[in-house]
């Protein structure tokens, strides 16, 4: 969290304990290319009544902060708010770069892990089991073992090369 309204957090933070106390286990109904996983829905879900119980909500949106564009990236900034009936309140924001050319497709399925990230990190919530970045150390030796784009065969273009010499010999 970055940021903590009105002063004070002790109101809140007793709520989050014991809302954390009594979350369900995220449950995963999904299925991705790295197995099973719970999605946003799964992580409201197992948080929704605990955080009901004891006075929570939580609010995330997209913040603009003013076109800020270097080489062709540009910055998505979600905000995380843990909100309580006291007032108080807890403020997380998470950014992450994207290419602007970033087809809206692409947007949309990073906006969505921007969420889940979001409110678990807020809230204390689990999706699963910490794997300790073996996905994505998995993620990187596949795509070291990925065929490389074509490139011509030099053959071709020193074919050409050598027809050139002989016509430039020939006109001399």
């Amino acid at each position: 969290m970055t940021d903590a309204k009105p002063e004070g957090t002790d109101q809140i933070a007793a709520a989050l304990s014991a809302a954390q106390a009594s979350y369900k286990e995220a449950k995963k109904s999904k299925r991705g290319n790295y197995g099973q996983y719970a999605d946003r829905a799964d992580c409201w879900e197992a948080a929704r009544a605990a955080l009901k119980a004891n006075g929570l909500a939580v609010f995330q949106g997209f913040v603009d902060e003013g076109p800020v564009v270097t080489d062709g990236l540009a910055w998505c900034v979600l905000e995380t708010r843990v909100l309580h009936a006291s007032g108080q309140e807890l403020r997380s924001v998470l950014r992450k770069p994207y290419a602007v050319n970033m087809p809206i497709q692409q947007f949309k399925g990073m906006t969505t892990y921007m969420l889940r990230i979001g409110f678990n990190a807020a809230t204390g919530i689990t999706d699963g089991e910490d794997d300790d970045g073996q996905v994505a150390q998995d993620w990187e030796k596949a795509r070291k073992k990925r065929p490389q784009p074509f490139k011509p065969e030099p053959p071709l273009a020193d074919q050409w090369a050598e027809a050139e010499v002989e016509r430039e010999k020939k006109a001399t």
